[in-house]
């Protein structure tokens, strides 16, 4: 059953296309109050109408529904980059993703003895800074578990350190070396996965000594630094990517560098030579390519980077690792329709 409505409202919702876009709630002064995005636009907007919601919040923003507007699109992914941008640019009462790029932080290096060796802040200064990173809380949580391992020195091939209850005063020594062993943590996604495969193997001796809340405390760290991780592969993406899908109205082919898109375009037929004639035109078009606010293109990064995991119904080709055109036009030519 429907929630109670204007007639004008009910018949716009019902009117929806099922199709793939981004939608729009606005009040009676037209004011945008929520943007949204879906694969089936009339279903996810009548949802709002025929559920009974349990948050009081999704229940204020359906009483002040006046008017939904819609935007279609080619692609999921398309719908999930503007909904983004168009949440960054109107800030909509109910959306809370995507709205808070501005207080993303920094994780910056610092040298000298009366200095913590690493601090959150909120804009890069330096070249020890690292980021720009989305959750304020696990950088908070980084900072104080690293003042219970310090030193950190490198051994070979991996650091060593070891848990203390009450921080360690460090010597001048033991501080150089300690800040050379986060610069090349921090520096770097393979330092990184280095740090974090160390603390894997504390956690591991940890329990097999029975020494349970000490393998609690490196889990708990492996998993926030598998974040930090994340987050370096993200920013250090520089691989070329090809990416198309079916649509309705034939092929869309992407043209992805370091995470963002750099050309696009939708093809009624596609062929071998039309791909490599995309190719080439997109190249030139990334080499164009303006260098943006690192802080609002982060969740722009992520979205791509998601969909790229999520290869269901993709064609999907590493231009700088892999040239098998051929093998992505049949893979492209086979997807359901």
């Amino acid at each position: 059953m429907m929630i109670m409505v204007s007639e004008n409202l009910k018949e716009k919702v019902y009117n929806l296309p099922n199709k793939t876009g981004v939608y729009q709630f606005l009040d009676l002064e037209g004011n945008i109050l929520y943007i949204g995005k879906s694969k089936q636009l009339k279903s996810r907007v009548l949802s709002y109408f025929n559920t009974h919601h349990e948050w009081k919040k999704i229940k204020r923003l359906v009483l002040n529904i006046y008017d939904v507007r819609h935007i279609l699109t080619d692609t999921h992914l398309e719908a999930k980059i503007l909904e983004c941008a168009l949440i960054k640019k109107h800030l909509p009462m109910y959306n809370a993703e995507y709205t808070r790029d501005k207080n993303y932080k920094y994780l910056k290096l610092q040298k000298g003895p009366r200095k913590k060796p690493i601090a959150m802040v909120l804009e890069r200064d330096e070249e020890c800074c690292f980021g720009p990173f989305r959750s304020k809380n696990i950088l908070h949580e980084i900072i104080k578990q690293l003042d219970n391992i310090y030193p950190i020195f490198k051994d070979k091939e991996t650091y060593q350190f070891s848990f203390s209850s009450l921080p360690q005063k460090l010597n001048e020594d033991s501080m150089i070396s300690n800040n050379k062993s986060l610069m090349e943590i921090f520096s770097t996604s393979e330092g990184m996965k280095t740090f974090i495969n160390a603390l894997e193997e504390k956690m591991k001796l940890a329990a097999s000594v029975q020494q349970y809340e000490l393998a609690t405390i490196y889990r708990d760290m492996f998993h926030n630094f598998s974040y930090i991780h994340n987050c370096q592969r993200v920013n250090e993406s520089n691989n070329c990517i090809l990416m198309g899908e079916k649509i309705e109205s034939g092929y869309k082919l992407f043209y992805i560098t370091n995470n963002k898109i750099a050309f696009k375009q939708s093809y009624e037929t596609i062929d071998k030579e039309l791909i490599m004639k995309f190719i080439e035109t997109a190249g030139k078009r990334a080499k164009q390519l303006k260098s943006s606010n690192e802080k609002r293109g982060l969740d722009f990064k992520y979205i791509i980077r998601s969909e790229m995991t999520d290869d269901t119904n993709k064609a999907i080709l590493y231009i700088s690792k892999d040239k098998d055109i051929e093998g992505f036009l049949n893979y492209i030519k086979s997807l359901p329709s």
